[in-house]
């Protein structure tokens, strides 16, 4: 392990020099409409797999080789490159998260399956798969009149932890943390009504 790589160089130096960087750029795209955000983020995700984190592109490169022998060398680095660009574009529209919804041109399909659970006041645990931007499925349910109270990874940068949870408590959700307070939270939640009347 280099100097670099040290906890106490990570916790004091690494952490809080890209945890600077990350809310000046969070804030400065909450200035841009939505669609720009989002394609910054599709640059800023380029670049962050060809110099940032280039270990991570250079495992999605062998993982991509034993999955896929019939692909050429190019072919690998254009999926590996749709995919920063899908990252960066998803952390992007973290920003602007609130209004993305109503610029995207969404249409939610079956909804009518949810409606049924929400008129008959019965709890739903929604699973949100991580395709496309998947803090827009949890937009559309709100949407529909539920109250989420959601379980989420920790990030271990605490300062983009901190982006991450402003954004998510923007949209009215109730973070469940993955330890024993977020069990607490979760049972304290469970007493309450946390299913509103669809709109």
């Amino acid at each position: 392990m280099s100097f670099y790589d040290g906890p106490k160089v990570i916790h004091w130096v690494r952490d809080p020099f890209w945890g600077a960087l990350n809310h000046l750029g969070y804030h400065g795209m909450r200035l841009l409409p939505a669609a720009i955000a989002s394609g910054l983020g599709r640059q800023l995700g380029i670049a962050a797999g060809r110099y940032r984190f280039k270990n991570l592109t250079a495992i999605c490169d062998r993982n991509l080789q034993r999955i896929r022998p019939d692909f050429s060398p190019a072919q690998r680095a254009g999926v590996i490159e749709k995919m920063w660009q899908h990252l960066g574009r998803t952390i992007a529209e973290t920003s602007v998260i609130d209004r993305l919804w109503d610029s995207a041109g969404i249409n939610v399909v079956n909804e009518a399956a949810v409606l049924g659970l929400l008129r008959a006041k019965r709890p739903i645990v929604f699973v949100f798969p991580h395709l496309g931007n998947w803090e827009l499925m949890a937009i559309a349910v709100q949407r529909l009149g539920a109250t989420l109270n959601v379980v989420f990874e920790v990030l271990r940068n605490r300062f983009e932890r901190s982006l991450a949870e402003r954004s998510r408590r923007r949209l009215g959700y109730r973070l469940i943390s993955p330890d024993r307070s977020g069990i607490r939270d979760a049972g304290r939640w469970r007493e309450a009504r946390v299913l509103r009347s669809p709109r």
